[in-house]
């Protein structure tokens, strides 16, 4: 029990904050707010944040991509994905996001980005490792750029703190009790 225990209280919680909030406009959509149990009526957990010209996804659970899509949010656009925690209904729908914005025209041309706890880089290895072989086969059919085979991940502290600052928009991390 006790490295569940770890676990679930090593959970983040993410605060956005912009400086553009008064004057440009603020839109959140729960894509799924799900639990690990298999629900057709509710997708995994995902919330995506439109904000200061950046599109933030916090968590990607099962069904992230298709939840975008039907939200006219267009993959490619989404600048940062943050993981709260890693249980797996917050990440199953990192290998979609990653394998499949790079092909909607026109595709994602950078690397995914995503902030997470420690551990989130074995993830991002396992997905890049998981979809080697697709990449190889789009990479010589010209569908992918070298760049979209890559995740940059960055780790979030333990304690929290500012973890990502862009065009005005901050996003803070803090600790959560996930029980």
């Amino acid at each position: 029990m006790k490295p569940l225990r770890t676990l679930i209280l090593s959970s983040l919680a993410f605060m956005i904050f912009t400086s553009v909030a008064w004057a440009e406009d603020m839109r959140v959509t729960l894509l799924g707010t799900g639990t690990p149990v298999l629900n057709i009526n509710r997708f995994g957990m995902s919330t995506v944040v439109e904000a200061g010209g950046q599109t933030l996804l916090f968590d990607a659970g099962r069904g992230a991509a298709m939840r975008l899509h039907q939200a006219r949010v267009p993959l490619r656009d989404v600048t940062a994905i943050f993981i709260t925690h890693l249980h797996a209904d917050h990440l199953t729908g990192i290998p979609d996001m990653y394998a499949t914005a790079p092909l909607l025209p026109p595709g994602r041309r950078v690397p995914l980005e995503i902030w997470g706890p420690p551990g989130i880089t074995d993830v991002a290895r396992g997905v890049e490792l998981m979809l080697s072989a697709n990449n190889q086969i789009r990479l010589t059919e010209g569908e992918l750029v070298p760049e979209v085979t890559k995740i940059v991940t960055h780790d979030v502290p333990s304690d929290g703190g500012v973890v990502f600052e862009k065009d005005g928009v901050t996003v803070t991390a803090f600790l959560v009790d996930h029980g």
